[in-house]
Order: C-alpha cells, then structure tokens, then sequence
C-alpha cells in the first residue's frame, strides 16, 4: 500500500521598499511524499521492544530504502479492534471435500479471534471465486457460514469416500489457471491496510527437482507447477497478502515433544539429590508454549506434499496450518506484526517486481517480511486479467476503453481511445502500458506488452487518449482481449473483440463492455458490420447503464 502525505510551505517574498506600502505576497508550495506499508513479523522477544526506524534496515533492490516510521501493531489495537482484512478463500479445485470439512469446522471455531483482527469475508472457488460471505466484523454469521460450508463438504466428503480418489493433483495447466482466478480476484480491488487470506487447499504431489526449486526458491522451469506457485507466491507478496494455507486434515498432531532433556528426565525419575551420586535437580523453567513442540507440525514443515504450500507462504511471510492447534498461534502471531512505511522514491513507477529484504543491524535475530514490493501492476497481473477477459470473466478498472480493429493496406490496425477521466493528483507519476492476447485453440497465445515512451500525467487524461498499433493476426485467432492501463494511478480500461480471419470481410470487430465481477456475470458481444460504421470501422461503446448502445467515430 502506498500513502501519500502532502504538506502546504508558505513562504514570504521581499517587502517593498519603505516609501511604498509594505506588502506581503505569499507563495503556495506543494510537496507530496509518498510512503508505502510493509508488515513484518519479529521474533517474539522483540515484539514488545521499543524499536525506531533507524532500527530496521531495508533493502529494495539491493539498495537501501529509508524508513520513515514504525510501530507495532498492538498500537492500534489498543483504540479498538485491528485494522485487517482476512479472506477465507475456499478452493474446491485444489481442496478436497475433507480438507474443506475439518478447515472450516476449524476456523469456525475461532469466529470471536477472526474477527478481532478486522473483517473477514468468505470467497468460495468452485472453478471461478464467487462470495459466500460478505465482509463482516460479525461473529455469528461468520460461525454460520464457516459451518454450512464444513456440513456441505461433509457430505461430499463421505459420498467421496465410497468411490476411489483419482491419483495425485491436478494437472500444471489447471493449477495455473486456479492460481490466476486467486490473484485476479486478490488484486481486483486490494485493501488499503493489512492483509491476509487464509487459502483452504491441498498439498500437491510434485517431481523431486520441483520440490527442491520450491523449497530452495529456486527458478523452476518454464510451464511447471513450481513455476506457477512461484510466481503466485511473488505477486501475492508484492501486492501484501500474508498467504497462510489452511490445508487441516483428520489426523491429529500428536504428542508435544518433551522440553526437557533425557538427563533431566532421568535425573526427575530417580530423585537425585545432594547426597546422591547425581548432581541435584535444577528447577527447570518450560519455554513458551509453541506448536512447533508438536511432532507433527514439525514434520509438516518438511513433508514434500506441502512444498507448493510452504513456497506461497515463505514469500508472503504467512505459515501453513495443517493442525487445529496451530491456528490459534497463527492468528494471534497476526495480531503482534509491526508496521513499516518506507519512503518511495519521486520516480515514474515501472510496474515491475523488485525484491525486498528487513533486517535487524546488529541483531542475529532474522526479521520476516514478504520477499517482494511492486512498483505499479506487474506485466503478470494484466496477463491474468486478459485471461479472466477472453474467459468471460471481465472486471472493472476504472477507465473508459474503446478499442477497434481496421482493416488497411498496410494491415490490421489496433486502434484504442480512452475517454476523459479525472484521476487523483497524489498518484504517482508513470507511463501507459497496452497490453493484449489472443484466444489460440490451446488457450491464450500471442501475449504482447508495449509500455508507452514517457510519463503520462494523471492530468493528461481528463483530455483523453488515443493511439494506433499494428497487429500480427495468428491465423486461427478470432478473439483479441486489449487492456491499456495508467500506471501511475493503476486505472485500467479493457475491452474484447472478435475479428474475421485473414481474408474475411475487413474491419469486423465487436467490442465488450467491461463490468465489476459479480457472482454471475452475464456476458453480450455484438457483431458490427462495416456499413454501420463507417469506412474505417471504428465502433465506440457508449454509457455505462442501461443496454449498450453503439456510436461510430473515424480517427
């Protein structure tokens, strides 16, 4: 999240000479410092520190990035409740009915803690996310909603139980396209203050080398589902979100491992004394209660089917829950998280990743916080969303978009327009990125980035924009899915078209409105012949109500 803080300096000019009237003019400056939140999470020894700034050392980069405040957050929580939002988000995709069944029996359970931290919404994916669970700082409807859905995986759970499972996860290509649906829905409209969502899925059955690339951060190879999962495990770092896999299973996590020494036992059980042949017993302190204590925590932390797991949860500075006695450590851990906000720097923004590093100087103690900041909407975020586009699951991003294919001499045209729109001044200063896909036989194919030389002022826009590409027309493509976005202020505008193949009548083209996700999204495309639209082909959608309407214009 980046804040920005604008003071108002006043200054006085010269006074006028003494035989004219003395008078003040006064001149108006405006100096706007941007800041940006970074949760992290301390050892608990220094948790209740009386830690400053100048304590943290931060790298961006490699390079080191000023830190203009930190407090922890049992700060706010002392005014009232914590600022978080928590998303239960339920996969049955990649969850199966009895993770779901003993996951939200679990969570229901803890209803009052949930709560506490902030709102908690409830997101169910059953191929595509639809909410089951409006955001809420309510305990009882959240319990009701954490136990409809445990009962309904119950039953699915013992009708699965007569059958045999089919072997393994699924396959690469359908992780990926579960893990876009995630960001898409994370990143659509991100949360101004901290954020976590607990993901309900299972462990992945892996090759061995992608098990290594996972836990050693490795890059995986191209097209794996080690790739996806580290690629997921980026953005959702850079965007915030602390990914905490719930993947809660029947089995119990057996007995705590015991605190004390072999030595010390032995010493306890024979009674040795003074005036025995033993040294006497040492008063001995337990240490803090940890579910680490637990033998099958500890061999959760290493088993290879929760490597998929442990590699979104390490980037995002979360933790895998696989037992009910770990989640009330993990959620109270949230609670005690510090707050930093660095200074961003007065540069156009990139929309690229960059790797992020906290530490403590001096300190042996290592400082967990996500493993990447964002500069903009990374180049992955918009291929998710010209995915979610050419599968009929558009969004709204804040810009007014039409788009239009031509056909000339020279070739097909790609000619975009974006209606005047009044953007904040306090957003940051960046370019324009336009960004299309093509709908190819085997899914999304010809993915194309182009950002636009310069820094577009967020000014600039209220006067609109245009510009004409060239396109390259894959011979089995019909579908184009065309994003342009201000990077600046992360407005985005998109469209949808379907163009005739090489060789077919020239400049068909039908443009797509885009709409807010909903739980059923209904989806119009209309064909647009060139007689109604002039020579040139060029078709604008108009209004944002009511049926769409259709206008023609030439540039």
């Amino acid at each position: 999240m980046t804040r920005a803080r604008i003071w108002i300096v006043l200054g006085l000019a010269a006074v006028a000479p003494l035989h004219l009237t003395a008078q003040t003019q006064r001149f108006t400056e405006r100096l706007t410092i941007r800041e940006r939140e970074v949760l992290v999470d301390l050892p608990d020894f220094l948790q209740k520190k009386s830690l400053k700034p100048g304590d943290f050392q931060v790298l961006v980069d490699g390079q080191p990035r000023e830190v203009t405040r930190a407090e922890p957050m049992a700060a706010p929580a002392a005014a009232g409740e914590l600022p978080w939002t928590i998303v239960v988000y339920v996969d049955r995709i990649l969850a199966s009915p009895g993770t779901v069944f003993y996951s939200g029996l679990a969570l229901s359970r803890r209803t009052a803690e949930l709560t506490r931290l902030g709102s908690v919404e409830i997101v169910v994916a059953d191929a595509d996310p639809r909410p089951a669970l409006a955001p809420t700082r309510e305990a009882r409807p959240l319990e009701r909603a954490l136990t409809d859905l445990a009962a309904a995986a119950r039953v699915e759970r013992d009708r699965a139980d007569r059958r045999p499972a089919p072997p393994g996860g699924p396959d690469a290509p359908r992780l990926r396209r579960q893990l876009d649906k995630l960001l898409a829905f994370l990143t659509a409209h991100p949360p101004t203050g901290p954020h976590a969502v607990l993901l309900v899925a299972d462990g992945l059955d892996l090759p061995d080398q992608q098990i290594a690339d996972l836990d050693r951060g490795a890059a995986g190879a191209p097209q794996t589902a080690a790739a996806a999962l580290q690629r997921t495990a980026r953005l959702l770092a850079a965007y915030g979100w602390v990914a905490i896999p719930v993947p809660l299973r029947k089995e119990g996590a057996g007995l705590p491992a015991s605190t004390q020494s072999e030595i010390e036992t032995f010493r306890e059980s024979t009674g040795g004394s003074y005036f025995g042949s033993l040294p006497p017993i040492i008063p001995f302190r337990p240490p803090k209660a940890t579910s680490l204590a637990f033998s099958g925590v500890i061999d959760l932390m290493i088993a290879p089917r929760t490597a998929a797991l442990r590699a979104l949860a390490r980037a995002t500075a979360g933790t895998v829950i696989g037992f009910e006695v770990q989640l009330d450590e993990a959620l109270g851990a949230l609670a005690r998280r510090w707050r930093l906000w660095l200074a961003e720097p007065d540069t156009p923004v990139d929309g690229r990743l960059h790797p992020l590093a906290v530490g403590l100087p001096g300190k042996r103690e290592t400082v967990r916080a996500p493993q990447w900041l964002r500069s903009s909407t990374p180049e992955e975020i918009a291929e998710v969303r010209l995915e979610d586009l050419l599968a009929a699951r558009p969004m709204d991003g804040g810009l007014l978009l039409t788009a239009a294919v031509a056909t000339t001499t020279a070739g097909p045209e790609l000619r975009l327009e974006v209606g005047p729109v009044q953007l904040p001044e306090s957003a940051p200063p960046g370019p324009l990125r336009i960004s299309w896909a093509w709908a190819g036989p085997d899914g999304v194919t010809g993915i194309h980035h182009e950002t636009v030389p310069g820094s577009v002022p967020a000014g600039d826009l209220a006067k609109g924009w245009r510009r004409v590409e060239r396109l390259a027309v894959p011979a089995e493509a019909r579908r184009l899915a065309v994003i342009v976005e201000a990077l600046g202020p992360e407005r985005w505008g998109s469209a949808v078209l379907t163009v005739d193949p090489p060789g077919g009548q020239p400049g068909t083209a039908a443009a797509q409105p885009t709409a807010r996700r909903s739980s059923a999204v209904s989806r119009t495309v209309r064909r647009v012949s060139p007689s109604t639209c002039g020579e040139k082909g060029f078709c604008r959608q108009m209004g944002e109500s009511g049926p769409p309407s259709e206008s023609c214009s030439s540039l």
